[in-house]
């Protein structure tokens, strides 16, 4: 979810559970904390940054694996806005944990110290009109005074970690 969302929103806004239950898989919606409701993604003061979430992501899909028979391979993470930001940490700082992870507006911090132990595959959305996360970065028309990545650099980055090449590929026989 994003900041100062909830799970049952973000489940509104995304049906995932509607998906999952087609498709066959199983999908969480993690709360994040404090008032309001937030992940500890990076962007804001210490201080109130002091609960580990990274942990917090680790520990629910273990418990999930104890709780269900899920495949530890197929284990991906996404989320929106400040949710986006928290699956690009996840994945930056526990890589071997995600097969992927994604990002809808996503309030990405800068790359800095992002090391992820091996390749992430990322898919990003995002809307070049977003008064609240600019399409191409800069402070955010939010009050929070957070300074983001263009989409363009933040993609090129993780492309860059990933060793993609830097021209992307064009694929026009997509499968119906």
């Amino acid at each position: 979810h994003g900041f100062a969302s909830n799970p049952r929103q973000h489940e509104g806004f995304s049906n995932w559970d509607v998906i999952a239950e087609s498709e066959n898989f199983i999908v969480v919606y993690p709360a994040g904390t404090g008032f309001p409701l937030r992940w500890n993604s990076g962007l804001f003061d210490a201080a109130e940054d002091a609960v580990n979430d990274v942990q917090f992501l680790s520990e629910l899909i273990d418990q999930v694996a104890t709780d269900l028979c899920i495949d530890l391979s197929r284990v991906y993470i996404n989320g929106l806005s400040n949710g986006g930001g928290m699956s690009y940490r996840f994945a930056c700082e526990m890589a071997d944990k995600v097969a992927a992870f994604g990002g809808v507006a996503g309030a990405y911090n800068s790359f800095g110290a992002c090391t992820p132990s091996q390749p992430v595959p990322v898919i990003l959305f995002h809307g070049t009109d977003d008064p609240i996360v600019p399409y191409m970065g800069g402070e955010s028309g939010d009050p929070s005074g957070s300074v983001f990545p263009s989409v363009p650099d933040f993609a090129a980055e993780w492309g860059a970690i990933n060793e993609c090449a830097a021209t992307p590929e064009t694929v026009s026989d997509l499968p119906e």
